[in-house]
């Protein structure tokens, strides 16, 4: 039997047939039977709530999205599709709940007064008037830009994407402008985010706050995220150590799940396309009192062979597949003011190594073996309505096998096993005050090991290294009152954090910012923020011994910055004006860390004394015929450039980093059916520090995609066709590694709510 073939041709029975999934099931039962066994125990009270349903006065019609919070505290929710809304875990006392809604007046219920172990029901009306407000209001196809003390935040709504026919998550982050997603293929495990041409381990990515990066290469499997679960996505676009630690150096990709399961749910996916690539997804939901459970599994399998043009002639990229199989839960219980969350995921990948520089060295069979293991537990207590702890834990285990030990030479030939752990903790604090003041501290602890050892030269294994982290961390944000003259809505914010780094001496860095938005110019939104990021060498530049052509550098230093930005908003929430937002950022980077290559075919990575970044992002969204048309685009121009005093590289560009980049996405559906043309441009990118040889070639991409979706009470049905590289581009990522052109695939999706 040939290992590199699925098991069935049969997509549905491609994943269920699965050993792995059927014993993580029984572990998952167990677990579930005795969480729940334990939360019985506990003497907890029924929780108070407050609901209603939101309605124009006007119309009558029901208001989705609307923002509701109890003044003075952290209780708040969003109002449905059909206008209701609901706040748990109220404790007895009376409240002043506020409602606020882009393009509606806000409104303040005064005292509301909740003594009983009942929920309160609230009928609220809410008339129009063009008010921005503070509400966190993002449709399919629009941005918001968030001031909290974490500073600008484009923030996504993932449930409407998904209604308006976008389930692509590598085309959902793509939109944002500055933001690059690299997948090594055309599969969507493995995949580099990339903010203004930064490294993939400048960019923290998480998951209801836990780290999803590779620990030794700073990628992320976009399979580890159930992507049917999430429910928003957070993207911050410039450093933020203060508030997020090293991995922050970039800037930050957050995907929050739905908290709440409303009753129980089984879905499935199932997708086909080119080079023998077959998917299959299965997820579930279940709620038990006042918690849920939601399961997720996920597995995939790709020949990944292809024939591109090079030199003219036709060769074939051979050796490329690959099979994955992820496995998430997440356990979510109440009891009145606590909340616990349990995750737990488990991954396994294999596949082959491609040769590198156009196949011009043998593959030799080369292959790799990955598994992984995380879990994490957040918990967060309400204490006072106007304050809570959280705490937040996880632990990350990865086991990697490189295996060339078939080529012929010592020179190509290794077999390396690299063990990381990493365990993380923090502890936070938050605290609103009336008088507009909200404060934020914390503590953070956090402590990555990494053995390698070499299985055919025993003696030249690096063994084991580990290295802690510890740092405390406090922010505040300041709401000024409205100005009857200046403002209508001005905020200050600050972080600082004091972080302690393995042997390095302690340091701080700070971070400040504001938004303002004036009286009489509601329409525009002006913000700004000024930071110092710093992030600490990954343990592949530090310690890798690949083979004798590539060795790590314990001498590395840390990479630090300081970058500031300013942006506008521009929204007049007309239907047929268009939504503008525009961003300049300035960075000042040094001792950056790049691979160069010290001699021949010998590779090390280096320090670069100095480098700056300058640029702009600038986002468009305009609807052509309204809810039924929609055009978006997103444009970012960096500067990248060296600024080191070394002889040929003073003002030479970055490797890697285009200058330009563009995307932009026609979005259209009417009566079940709909279409996504999107189109996306790089410019060309340097590949040597003194850009003496031949930059990658700019490339243009069109993706095109049909779809019907249909919702017929419990059931819901979505059947979508899609074309990836329309022209057959032929483009390199990285030198020698030439991508795919055209690729086609299938998807249908079935959910079903009992």
């Amino acid at each position: 039997m040939n290992l590199h073939e699925p098991k069935t041709a049969k997509v549905l029975g491609f994943f269920l047939s699965t050993k792995l999934i059927f014993q993580l099931k029984k572990n998952f039962i167990f677990l579930l039977i005795f969480l729940s066994f334990f939360f019985s125990l506990l003497n907890a009270q029924s929780n108070l709530s407050i609901r209603g349903k939101v309605t124009d006065i006007e119309s009558g019609y029901p208001l989705a999205n609307v923002l509701v919070q109890i003044d003075g505290t952290f209780f708040r929710s969003y109002s449905n599709e059909d206008g209701y809304f609901e706040i748990e875990n109220v404790q007895p006392g009376a409240y002043n709940v506020l409602f606020n809604l882009i393009g509606y007046e806000s409104k303040s219920i005064n005292q509301v007064s909740i003594f009983e172990d009942i929920a309160f029901q609230l009928l609220v009306e809410l008339r129009r008037d063009i008010l921005p407000g503070e509400t966190i209001l993002i449709e399919a196809d629009r941005f918001e830009n968030i001031s909290e003390i974490a500073g600008d935040k484009i923030v996504i709504d993932v449930v409407e994407e998904r209604k308006s026919g976008n389930n692509n998550l590598k085309k959902i982050l793509q939109q944002v402008a500055g933001l690059e997603v690299i997948t090594p293929g055309a599969g969507n495990n493995r995949a580099v985010i990339r903010i203004h041409g930064s490294d993939a381990n400048q960019v923290l990515v998480l998951l209801d706050g836990n780290r999803l990066n590779n620990p030794q290469t700073g990628d992320v499997d976009l399979s580890e995220i159930p992507f049917e679960e999430v429910e928003m996505i957070e993207i911050i676009r410039h450093g933020n150590t203060a508030l997020y630690g090293s991995g922050a150096y970039a800037g930050i990709v957050s995907f929050t799940t739905a908290q709440k399961v409303e009753s129980f749910y089984i879905g499935t996916t199932t997708k086909a396309g080119s080079f023998s690539t077959y998917s299959g997804q299965l997820s579930s939901g279940l709620p038990f009192g006042e918690g849920f459970v939601r399961i997720n599994y996920y597995q995939d399998y790709s020949k990944q062979n292809f024939q591109y043009d090079y030199e003219n002639q036709q060769l074939k990229r051979e050796n490329a597949w690959y099979r994955n199989r992820n496995f998430y839960s997440k356990v979510n219980y109440r009891i009145t003011s606590h909340q616990f969350s349990i995750g737990y995921s488990q991954r396994k990948n294999n596949g082959g190594l491609p040769s590198a520089y156009f196949n011009e060295q043998n593959d030799y069979g080369a292959k790799k073996n990955e598994s992984s293991r995380k879990i994490f537990f957040n918990y967060k207590w309400l204490a006072k309505p106007n304050f809570y702890i959280e705490t937040l834990s996880g632990y990350n285990h990865l086991n990697q096998r490189f295996d060339n030990s078939n080529a012929p030479t010592p020179f190509t030939r290794y077999k390396n096993n690299f063990i990381n752990d990493t365990f993380e903790a923090q502890l936070i604090t938050n605290l609103q005050l009336k008088d507009g003041f909200t404060s934020k501290l914390g503590l953070h602890y956090f402590k990555e090991s990494l053995e390698q050892i070499n299985e055919i030269l025993p003696s030249l294994s690096v063994g084991k290294n580990s290295r802690e982290t510890k740092s405390v961390y406090m922010g505040l944000e300041y709401a000024f009152p409205q100005h009857k003259i200046i403002w209508h809505n001005l905020k200050l914010f600050s972080a600082l954090r004091y972080q302690k780094y393995f042997t390095h001496n302690a340091d701080m860095y700070p971070s400040f910012g504001m938004s303002y938005v004036p009286l009489y110019f509601k329409e525009f939104n002006f913000s700004a923020h000024w930071a110092k990021s710093v992030r600490y060498p990954d343990f592949n530049s530090l310690f890798w011994k690949g083979g004798v052509q590539s060795q790590g550098n314990p001498d590395l230093l840390p990479e630090k910055k300081t970058g500031w930005n300013p942006s506008l908003i521009v929204d007049f929430n007309k239907s047929y004006t268009p939504y503008l937002y525009v961003s300049y950022f300035y960075e000042k980077l040094s001792d950056l860390i790049f691979w160069e290559q010290i001699r021949n075919n010998h590779w090390q990575p280096r320090n670069l004394s100095n480098a700056e970044k300058e640029g702009w992002d600038i986002q468009l969204k305009q609807k052509i015929i309204t809810k039924q048309l929609s055009l978006r685009v997103s444009y970012s121009q960096v500067d990248a450039l060296n600024k080191s005093k070394e002889p040929l590289v003073y003002n030479k560009y970055l490797v890697f980093t285009p200058k330009h980049t563009m995307t932009a996405s026609l979005v259209g559906n009417y009566l079940g059916f709909g279409s996504i043309i999107s189109f996306r441009y790089v410019s060309d990118r340097q590949t040597v520090k003194a850009n003496t040889a031949e930059p990658l070639d700019e490339y243009r991409i069109w993706d095109a995609s049909i779809y019907y979706m249909q919702e017929m009470d419990k059931l819901s049905l979505k059947f979508e066709l899609a074309i990836e590289n329309l022209t057959s581009q032929q483009y390199q990522l990285l030198r020698g590694y030439p991508m795919p052109s055209k690729i086609l695939y299938t998807l249908m999706q079935v959910d079903y709510k009992f």
